[in-house]
């Protein structure tokens, strides 16, 4: 939720000026500091049950340069996307229901773990 709030900050304060790709570069490393779970660890999953019991050297590099090309490049998809025009007027109009949304399936997902626990 955070990130999406970072996100919305920083739509706002560039509201009246298309954002740009240095903004989106900027507005990347912030919203990847924020998020709770890091994507890199669904990614280094993937390769810990694909690579073998004792990788090679080779395989182990060009496994972390992999996940390195992956992390950038998805960042980089994410950040140039929502400085599109017509992403920032759609996020403008449905972020607030987004964001409800989210906050509604994290309090029923806390609610479960409460009623788990007992």
């Amino acid at each position: 939720m955070l990130q999406v709030e970072v996100l919305q900050l920083h739509l706002s304060q560039r509201a009246d000026d298309h954002l740009n790709h240095t903004a989106a570069l900027h507005c990347g490393p912030t919203e990847n500091s924020t998020t709770s779970e890091d994507a890199n660890v669904g990614v280094a999953s993937v390769f810990a049950v694909a690579l073998p019991a004792h990788p090679t050297l080779g395989i182990a590099a060009a496994s972390v340069a992999t996940m390195v090309a992956v992390s950038i490049g998805w960042y980089f998809l994410v950040a140039y996307m929502f400085t599109t025009e017509p992403m920032v007027r759609g996020y403008r109009q449905i972020g607030h229901w987004i964001d409800r949304l989210a906050g509604g399936i994290l309090i029923l997902l806390g609610v479960k773990l409460a009623m788990e626990s007992k």
